[in-house]
């Protein structure tokens, strides 16, 4: 038999015409065939994993945009750090909201990736089982355009291999990037927190300060005003008095009686300068402290605010344990991928490698690998027909 015909078989199902050869070869129920022949991939039970990947894929998104959401009520306040001394505020804390629109958008984009992964890798499987087994079953095909059509098997599973390991890699560290923007939030959520009730307690001790001083000023005025109203009654009558009795002692008497009665009246006068002076500095001593409560009043409400949004961030932040989980979840699928994709790409590999016929078929022969290679096949048809459930929605 001539090579030609095997390797024009296997032409007509290059990687290129994914959809036509999955169309071929669609499998009735992946999830079935998931359960029935790929119970376990590596050293994962990754079947659970990839029949749940379309609600979770679901899942994990409302996660991404309800952080994102949250994250934008805390960006658009504008909060500032505590300064070093904590008398003033520092700058304020970055934007959250994009760096958490990134990692989302990264998300959104591996998930794309990894379904044109698994569909390649499922179409590439496929071309393996369709054509290079009938090939090696065939012995009128010599054992060197064999050996020439497994180097290109061989280069088919290596870019499995390689994709595979990339993805894993992506969705892996994912989590990494929520962990370390968690921590960079949570951080910065504190520095926030100290900025406020470390305002709020200087301008109680200003408030407190100020009343204790308009209470001692207002005793001051009232006494003040007292002895006022009272030496200025002692100065007229006095001066009356005066007047009488020096015009009994002629002009020379009188003269010495209105030296004293004007002495008696600049007292009183000065009296009253105190007075007002005092009520001066009591109204300024008023007009602060209004002021003062007005902005420990404000910043005791902006407080609430923040401490509500807070709250709002905490049960959000929350849902990233979660999320990593699933994320971690999806990179432990592509690890197991990964690493059944090596192995049977190690064991083509050795068939290849093999001088005789006889062991070249021994190594490749179908419980090698044609088995193992129909289960990542329809693992990987299964993880594609899973994020087709929500791709299919244009959810991303």
């Amino acid at each position: 038999m001539s090579v030609l015909p095997a390797y024009e078989a296997r032409a007509e199902v290059q990687v290129s015409d994914l959809k036509q050869v999955l169309e071929n070869t669609r499998i009735e129920d992946p999830e079935k065939a998931v359960d029935e022949l790929y119970k376990e991939l590596g050293s994962v039970d990754v079947g659970p994993i990839i029949k749940a990947l379309g609600n979770d894929i679901v899942s994990i998104k409302d996660d991404f945009d309800s952080i994102y959401s949250t994250l934008g009520l805390l960006d658009e306040q504008g909060y500032k750090k505590k300064s070093v001394d904590g008398s003033s505020d520092d700058d304020p804390i970055p934007k959250f909201q994009p760096e958490w629109g990134k990692i989302r958008k990264n998300f959104e984009e591996q998930i794309w990736e990894s379904k044109k992964i698994a569909t390649e890798g499922a179409a590439r499987a496929n071309s393996y089982r369709t054509v290079m087994v009938p090939m090696i079953k065939d012995d009128g095909v010599p054992i060197e355009a064999k050996k020439a059509e497994l180097d290109h098997f061989i280069k088919e599973i290596e870019a499995t291999t390689n994709s595979a390991q990339r993805m894993a890699e992506s969705f892996l560290e994912l989590p990494t990037r929520i962990k370390d923007f968690r921590v960079r939030l949570s951080k910065a959520l504190v520095q926030v927190g100290l900025n406020f009730t470390g305002k709020i307690q200087q301008l109680k001790q200003d408030v407190d300060a100020l009343s204790a001083k308009l209470e001692k000023q207002t005793r001051m005025s009232g006494t003040a005003r007292h002895w006022a109203r009272r030496g200025l009654h002692t100065a007229e009558t006095g001066v009356a008095l005066l007047i009488a009795f020096g015009t009994l002692l002629g002009p020379v008497g009188l003269g010495i009686f209105l030296g004293v009665a004007i002495v008696g009246a600049v007292a009183a006068v000065g009296g009253q300068l105190s007075l007002f002076v005092l009520d001066s500095k009591r109204g300024e001593t008023d007009r602060v402290l209004a002021s003062k409560s007005q902005d420990l009043e404000k910043i005791q409400k902006d407080f609430q605010e923040f401490e509500a949004i807070n709250s709002q961030i905490q049960l959000a932040l929350a849902r990233t344990s979660g999320l990593c989980q699933r994320l971690a979840a999806i990179g432990e699928v592509w690890t197991a991928i990964r690493a059944d994709a090596q192995s049977i790409r190690d064991t083509i590999s050795q068939g290849r490698n093999c001088p005789t016929e006889y062991g070249c078929k021994l190594y490749l022969r179908e419980n090698q690998i044609s088995g193992p290679y129909e289960k990542l096949e329809h693992a990987l048809e299964a993880y594609a027909s899973q994020v087709n459930k929500f791709t299919d929605d244009s959810s991303i």
